[in-house]
């Protein structure tokens, strides 16, 4: 019996020393990595769509690299009309072609701009100067702030080559997702706004990218600083519009406005 109860005695001891040396750990969830900026990123869009008053947009890009990058034989893709006009030598028209509705295409970056994007700057294409101005003020912003430039398109419609005219009209959807593609056609950045949903053909290419709310008329869509986790980061399919973007004037940053430009950049996640 003293025998038994001496086993007994060191098998608890023995087994109080074992589970002393475990230590039950509770980790904090990891905290998101940005990874830095390959290259040009877009950075903000602006929709005020009809029926509102006077209707206009702009979309802006961003350059987070240490590098001066030319975008100008970049593609930008989202849905929109196209027109055809081929003509002859003479310059008489051939063939006239246009989408009915919007379709999805590849718009040349080239029939927007022909100078590259300095580090550390933006580049802004507006609809209408003078909407531009008085519903944002980019124009009087004091310097730090204006740190890029603004192409005010003379028209929304931009032509692109010169024997086949094609003619795609500057106008975004309330819900769509736009892709930015480089020279070698390699998409760098995605976003998706307005509650998109991928519709198919096959299956979704970024799967994991959710889309950001609805539109609010007289704010935009902000990237956050630092939320390069899609294309810019060499990935494309890493991208999440939702946890990347956040909508000005609204809760929690309720004091911000659609100023093109350094406002995005002034917070993070």
């Amino acid at each position: 019996m003293k025998t038994s109860s001496l086993v007994g005695l060191c098998f608890f001891v023995a087994m109080s020393g074992l589970f002393a040396g475990c230590e039950i750990i509770t980790e904090e969830p990891p905290t998101p990595i940005y990874k830095p900026a390959k290259t040009v990123i877009i950075n903000e869009l602006f929709i005020l769509a009809p029926p509102n008053q006077n209707p206009f947009r702009w979309i802006e890009f961003y350059n987070p690299t240490n590098r001066t990058i030319n975008i100008s034989k970049w593609t930008l893709g989202f849905k929109t009309k196209r027109t055809f006009i081929a003509t002859d030598t003479l310059g008489q028209v051939k063939a006239f072609a246009q989408d009915l509705v919007p379709a999805y295409h590849d718009v040349p970056l080239r029939s927007f701009l022909n100078s590259p994007i300095q580090a550390n700057r933006f580049l802004t294409l507006v609809s209408n100067r003078e909407r531009m101005e008085n519903y944002t003020a980019s124009i009087t912003l004091p310097d730090p702030i204006n740190q890029g430039d603004a192409i005010f398109l003379p028209q929304d419609t931009v032509a692109v080559d010169s024997i086949v005219l094609q003619f795609f009209d500057f106008i975004f959807q309330e819900s769509d997702q736009l892709v930015l593609k480089d020279t070698s056609g390699t998409v760098v950045d995605v976003f998706r706004y307005g509650n998109y949903v991928f519709a198919g053909p096959g299956a979704d290419p970024y799967p994991n990218n959710r889309s950001l709310g609805a539109i609010i008329p007289y704010q935009s869509f902000a990237r956050f600083a630092g939320a390069y986790t899609s294309g810019a980061s060499g990935d494309a399919a890493l991208g999440n519009s939702a946890e990347d973007f956040y909508v000005t004037g609204q809760a929690p940053r309720t004091d911000t406005r659609p100023i093109p430009q350094w406002l995005s950049q002034l917070f993070k996640e």
